[in-house]
């Protein structure tokens, strides 16, 4: 098993702290779930993460579920005999074994040179359907962390991919699969343009590190750089500009969070 962030304890302490349990996540979850047709009876979670919807999905008596991570640690916490160590873009089941492959929160963690081969894992695996949700067109510039030990930066939760249809259209083109849902929901959102960004970091310094675990050194403790006073005030106008940029936005032209797209592959077999 490749060795990397997703298998250090440290991350895995600082995932589970900052995975959300409210009223709003439970209903995220619930709604997946509710996503999954009625003639689905096998259901594979790619990426299972904390475990939510796993969990959920257990709760369908109707559903035989299985469920890959790439984290030692994470398998070792869940605890659950139908759940093991598995990397994504080497699924260990046969083909065409389940009749939905559920991926969520998972294609925006995988790098370029991994993706295409994620994807053809995923359809390989899937009799009938796949089931897909991420994050909506979330740039990966915003939130980084600079690391203060090896000075890398990086997206705080991990974030390699930005989702949105035309990306998904693209890895499952229409020759291969129809539509069955597709729907972008959750909290409004303001986009942050580039050029801002870039002015944000560049010379105010601006970074996150709240929750950070660097990908690279697997640094636990990030402190935030030192900055002179130009640095400061650059970056309180720009928190400025980020603020009154979210409230000046009228609801109608922000953007949802996050996109679930329900696949049937036109081969499935019944």
């Amino acid at each position: 098993m490749k060795t990397d962030i997703y298998s250090q304890k440290a991350w895995v302490d600082k995932f589970i702290s900052r995975c959300p349990a409210d009223d709003s996540d439970a209903e995220r979850v619930r709604k997946i779930v509710e996503m999954i047709p009625v003639d689905v009876s096998t259901v594979l979670d790619v990426g299972i993460g904390g475990g939510y919807i796993y969990k959920e999905l257990r709760k369908k008596k109707s559903l035989r579920c299985a469920g890959i991570d790439l984290s030692l640690e994470l398998v070792k916490r869940l605890d659950e005999p139908a759940i093991c160590v598995g990397d994504a873009g080497e699924i260990p089941f046969r083909s065409e074994q389940f009749d939905l492959v559920l991926a969520a929160d998972l294609l925006e963690h995988i790098k370029d040179e991994f993706f295409r081969q994620t994807v053809s894992e995923i359809k390989r695996v899937s009799r009938k359907y796949i089931l897909i949700n991420s994050p909506y067109k979330d740039a990966i510039d915003w939130p980084v962390a600079l690391c203060d030990r090896c000075n890398g930066e990086f997206n705080v939760y991990g974030h390699m991919q930005v989702i949105d249809t035309g990306l998904i259209r693209r890895a499952f083109p229409k020759e291969e699969f129809d539509v069955v849902i597709s729907e972008i929901f959750g909290r409004k959102r303001s986009t942050r343009p580039a050029p801002l960004v870039y002015i944000a970091r560049r010379f105010g310094k601006v970074y996150s590190e709240e929750g950070a675990v660097c990908p690279y050194c697997f640094n636990i403790s990030i402190r935030p750089p030192d900055r002179n006073f130009a640095e400061v005030l650059i970056g309180r106008m720009m928190a400025a500009t980020f603020f009154f940029m979210d409230r000046a936005v009228p609801s109608l032209l922000k953007q949802g969070s996050e996109i679930r797209v329900l696949l049937r592959k036109k081969d499935a077999i019944q």
